[in-house]
């Protein structure tokens, strides 16, 4: 981003927190859990271009319109979430997924908190 960005929030009592993707490994790492996400909707996501989108992550949620996130736990990436402009003055929330290990520990609604958190730093509705 080309401006200071807010701090990540952090998981209270959990080590789990944000990170927005710098280096090509959490950007591999965020390719993974995307695929993993498809793979669990059982539906062709073709009619979305989906290929080009997990092709290049960084272009597809990139600033100024977009951002992505991993939720991260000593180490291990355990979940997504990316946003989108959609159209003026709004965004769209994209691929919320948490691994299986992480659901119910508050993995998901940390990155949607944070996805929405984002929408409004950038002015979406």
């Amino acid at each position: 981003m080309s401006r200071a960005s807010p701090p990540l929030p952090r998981r209270n009592g959990t080590s789990l927190r944000l990170v927005r993707p710098a280096s090509r490994e959490q950007w591999r790492e965020a390719r993974r859990l995307v695929e993993e996400y498809a793979a669990t909707l059982g539906v062709d996501l073709s009619f979305q271009d989906f290929s080009r989108e997990v092709g290049d992550l960084a272009a597809a949620y990139g600033p100024p319109g977009g951002d992505f996130l991993l939720a991260e736990e000593d180490g291990r990436f355990l979940g997504c979430a990316g946003l989108r402009r959609f159209s003026e003055g709004v965004g769209e929330m994209k691929r919320l997924y948490a691994v299986p290990a992480a659901r119910g520990r508050g993995a998901g609604r940390l990155l949607a908190e944070g996805i929405v958190a984002a929408a409004r730093e950038r002015g979406y509705a």
